[in-house]
């Protein structure tokens, strides 16, 4: 499998060492960091399944009808959202802690929506009465734990709509800050080809910069109100709402902070390898990086020890401490973990190459296997596969089945293709086999320092490979984990 990612991040630095990327601006608005992520996002589409996100969306112009009918419930409608609109202001509150979370990062928990990182801190009582989620749309209040929730998405169409009232219909972007952007767009012409056809780089940002700063005012005012000492986000990217929100925290002096959600390598490039970067920073980007453990802070320090506005430091892993402190442990031992990664990166056939189908086949060990929460392919087809290759002694796991930490402590040995659950394996002392070069590549410091190992199971020696690390595995006791700070250091990071 080609090695992408390598390409994408060359691609990028490479425009940012030939261009003045840090002093693209429109206004006070410096672009570059929302337009590498689309150029990111654009390749990375590109390259795993030949299809490419455009970066500018085609609107549709043309107008509905409507009916009498529609019309007086549409009228209805406008009056119930300007109430909604008018009480969601009144019944604001005083909050320290605001929480920018998304719906994937949340597994059932005693029957409640649990927000696997941010929650097992916000299940301190003295952080729980002081906290607000932001979400773009409200989860069943008998389903959501702890802090409340405020949805934002409804009431920032509103302001929206209110603003453009007020708005002139002619905009003008002669401060528009772009130098040598005909170069630059010379290049994307080139590496984007027919997808580029018909787009103006100057008009998509300008679009961009202008509804940008309709929602920056509009969370300068929300926060103004609640008068926030830090806002936290998972993925400062999932929405371009909380980018908004985490550029008006920061023009406003709010501590911004982006707790770690997932595995961050070289090549991730909302993360990693920013080589120009203002003076002042990146209002679009958290002011503090919170990573799970070294092997992620080395990665983020490089480039915001050189900044004046970005840090990073080690916070440590939520889960995994939230986990410890409960002393649940799974019920199963002394069985390989498997962590599968989803498609269209991996196909079955990928996941399963012939060489550990047949070491899985040989062997009395038992694996269990754990599905991807973006898995495509169903459980069933996963399981008739394996069976029809021949292997018995499986346990297939979603999700739902068992927390990672829980299936994580009980492994022997943890093997993947290249997925960030290597670092959860660090953090619970246990070894890593990555079967993809793709993992060899991202994971080099963890290789470096014993924790990981990468074996080609289309080896004639992969078997030998497997039985020797499986057996060093063993002769290590269950250990909890040595590189996470406590739940009780987070929370106290959290209210300093």
């Amino acid at each position: 499998m080609m090695d992408y990612r390598l390409y994408i991040k060359e691609f990028i630095i490479n425009i940012e060492m030939n261009f003045p990327v840090d002093t693209w601006r429109s206004k006070e608005i410096y672009f570059w960091p929302f337009l590498r992520r689309k150029i990111y996002f654009s390749l990375i589409r590109k390259f795993s399944d030949n299809k490419l996100i455009r970066l500018e969306k085609t609107i549709s112009h043309q107008k509905p009808s409507f009916s009498i009918q529609q019309s007086i419930k549409g009228k209805f409608n406008v009056v119930s959202r300007v109430l909604s609109f008018i009480f969601f202001w009144i019944n604001l509150r005083k909050k320290d802690y605001i929480f920018l979370s998304a719906p994937h990062f949340k597994e059932t928990f005693e029957g409640k929506s649990f927000d696997r990182l941010f929650d097992p801190l916000i299940k301190d009582k003295d952080i729980e009465v002081r906290s607000i989620y932001l979400v773009l749309n409200s989860e069943s209040k008998k389903k959501r734990g702890n802090a409340l929730e405020l949805e934002i998405l409804k009431q920032y169409q509103t302001f929206e709509l209110i603003s453009k009232r007020f708005r002139s219909k002619t905009y003008h972007f002669d401060d528009l800050e772009f130098q040598n952007s005909n170069d630059f767009q010379e290049i994307l012409k080139n590496e984007f080809k027919a997808y580029y056809e018909g787009l103006d780089i100057n008009s998509f940002i300008e679009k961009r910069s202008l509804s940008l700063n309709t929602q920056i005012k509009f969370f300068k005012i929300l926060f103004n109100r609640i008068k926030p000492d830090k806002v936290l986000s998972l993925c400062y990217y999932y929405s371009d709402l909380y980018e908004a929100a985490i550029a008006a925290a920061n023009k406003l002096g709010i501590q911004t902070i982006e707790l770690q959600h997932g595995s961050i390598v070289s090549e991730h490039m909302c993360y990693a390898e920013w080589n120009k970067i203002p003076s002042s920073g990146f209002s679009t980007l958290p002011r503090t990086f919170w990573c799970w453990d070294s092997f992620t802070y080395e990665i983020i320090n490089k480039w915001t020890s050189e900044s004046n506005f970005h840090d990073a430091l080690i916070f440590g892993h939520p889960w995994i401490s939230f986990w410890n402190n409960r002393d649940v442990y799974s019920s199963e031992e002394n069985y390989v973990l498997y962590t599968l990664q989803p498609e269209p990166e991996y196909k079955i056939e990928q996941l399963f190459p012939i060489g550990l189908v047949n070491y899985m086949k040989s062997k009395s060990i038992k694996w269990i296997i754990r599905m991807h929460p973006r898995q495509k392919v169903s459980k069933v087809s996963f399981e008739n596969y394996l069976v029809q290759q021949g292997v018995s002694n499986f346990i297939l796991n979603t999700v739902e089945d068992s927390p990672l930490p829980i299936s994580m402590s009980g492994c022997t040995l943890h093997i993947t293709q290249s997925s960030g659950c290597v670092h959860e394996a660090v953090l619970f002392n246990k070894k890593t086999v990555l079967l993809n070069k793709i993992g060899q590549n991202y994971f080099k410091s963890m290789i470096e320092s014993g924790n990981a190992f990468y074996f080609n199971p289309n080896n004639v020696n992969f078997s030998e490979e497997m039985d020797s690390i499986i057996d060093m595995s063993k002769e290590l006791s269950r250990k909890k984990f040595s590189q996470s700070k406590s739940l009780e250091k987070m929370v106290k990071m959290l209210k300093s």
